[in-house]
C-alpha cells in the first residue's frame, strides 16, 4: 500500500465526523428547560435563580452560577434536583437521547477517511497526518507499520465518536462512543456507552 504515507504533525489532532454533534437533540430540549446565565451581575433575590439555588443546596450564588453553567454543556453530572426544578421530563429526555443514538449509529455507518492517526507509547504522543483515503486502507498500512518499524500502539480518535486502537499482533479494539444516560446517586451523567469490540 505505497499510496498511504505518515507525515508528523504537531500538536495532537483528532478526526471530526462531519454533520455529526453529539446530543445534539439532547442538549436542544435541556436548553430549552434550562436556566440561562446572565452575563451581567443582577440581584437575583426573589427570581427563578434564587429559588432553584436553594433548592439545589448551595449557600452562594456565584458558585451556583458557576455550576449551571457546566450543568448545561452536560459534560458534568446534573444534579436530579436542578433537572426536576427547570421541569425536565425524563421521558422526553429519553426520547430526545434515543433520536441521538440513532443518528450515532447512522452515522456509524457512513464511511470514514481520517486524516490523522496517533502513536502514543507513555508520555509520548505523536500525531500523523494522513493522505484522504478510506480508514480500511488506513488500519492496514498501520498494521503494516507496526509490524515493521514500531510496536507503539497507534489510536485513530473520532472526537466525540469513535476510537481505534491498533497493536501489533493483536486484534482491533473499538470504543464506540454511543450516548447515553446513567444515573448515579443524586446525578444525571451523559455519558458514553463504551463498547470494546
Amino acid at each position: 500500500m505505497s499510496s498511504v504515507s505518515l507525515s508528523r504533525l504537531f500538536p495532537s489532532q483528532t478526526n471530526k465526523i462531519e454533520g455529526y454533534d453529539r446530543l445534539l437533540h439532547t442538549r436542544s430540549y435541556f436548553m430549552s428547560k434550562a436556566l440561562i446565565v446572565p452575563k451581567f451581575k443582577t440581584p437575583l433575590k426573589g427570581t427563578k435563580f434564587y429559588k432553584i439555588r436553594g433548592y439545589c443546596g448551595f449557600g452562594t450564588m456565584d458558585k451556583f452560577l458557576k455550576k449551571v453553567a457546566a450543568w448545561n454543556t452536560l459534560k458534568h453530572p446534573v444534579p436530579i434536583n436542578y433537572i426536576d426544578a427547570i421541569c425536565i421530563d425524563l421521558k422526553v429526555l429519553e426520547f430526545c437521547l434515543e433520536i441521538d443514538k440513532e443518528l450515532y449509529l447512522h452515522k456509524l455507518n457512513n464511511p470514514r477517511y481520517p486524516k490523522y492517526a496517533t502513536a502514543r507509547s507513555g508520555i509520548y504522543v505523536v500525531t500523523y497526518e494522513l493522505p484522504n483515503v478510506r480508514e480500511a486502507e488506513v488500519i492496514s498500512f498501520v498494521r503494516e507499520v507496526i509490524a515493521t518499524e514500531s510496536k507503539t500502539p497507534f489510536f485513530i480518535e473520532y472526537r466525540d465518536f469513535l476510537t481505534i486502537k491498533i497493536v501489533s499482533g493483536e486484534a482491533l479494539v473499538y470504543h464506540y462512543r454511543i450516548p447515553g444516560l446513567v444515573r448515579k446517586g443524586n446525578f444525571y451523567c451523559f455519558t458514553d456507552i463504551k463498547i470494546r469490540t
